[in-house]
């Protein structure tokens, strides 16, 4: 004989469920036509007054009453208690470390100079270095100011224009995550559950 108030799975169709076991669909009961299934659940599941209902399992997963350490978490779960999702959403603090692809643009520096002879003796904002001469009456004569060799001086950082390396990152995910589904594969039975002993 099963204890009233306890639950199974049925395999059929809700309209051949077996007498004294009815569906866990949250169906109001009246106490004092199921008096032994009222005092074993009382108004656990709903319900006030002389009405209660039975649980309603339909598309949820019964989980057992307690307190455990899952995962490195405490869990604490009470009776009748709703919990869980059938869907998620990742977030920041879910994820592990890690990293993204950075395209890292190179500064563009460039040192020019004109190969024409120089006209001005003093720098001026706007003027080219020029190639170097020597105004002797109306003629004008080259003088050195060019070689091969590495340069070794180096200049005050305002006398050459650089420009700043420009870094993005890849884009990685989306603006609006669509959360994805929880739900282990199923098959879909009935929960019952045993409401009287009248046989």
């Amino acid at each position: 004989m099963e204890a009233i108030g306890s639950i199974k799975i049925f395999a059929g169709k809700s309209l051949n469920v077996p007498a004294n076991w009815r569906l866990c669909d949250g169906t109001i009961l009246i106490g004092t036509e199921y008096p032994e299934l009222f005092a074993a659940i009382g108004y656990t599941y709903g319900g006030s007054g002389g009405t209660f209902a039975v649980p309603n399992l339909q598309c949820l997963v019964p989980v057992g009453v307690g307190s455990d350490i899952i995962n490195g978490a405490s869990v604490n779960v009470n009776l009748a208690e709703l919990g869980g999702s059938n869907k998620a959403a990742v977030q920041m603090q879910n994820m592990p470390a890690h990293t993204h692809v950075a395209n890292v643009a190179q500064p563009n520096t460039t040192l020019s100079v004109s190969s024409s002879v120089a006209t001005q003796s003093a720098p001026t904002s706007g003027a080219s270095i020029a190639a170097p001469v020597s105004i002797i009456g109306r003629s004008t004569t080259d003088t050195l100011g060019f070689n091969s060799s590495a340069p070794q001086t180096v200049l005050n950082a305002s006398s050459v224009q650089v420009t700043p390396p420009s870094v993005t990152n890849e884009t990685a995910g989306s603006n609006f995550p669509s959360p994805f589904d929880t739900v282990p594969q199923y098959v879909a039975m009935h929960y019952i559950i045993c409401d009287s002993h009248n046989w």
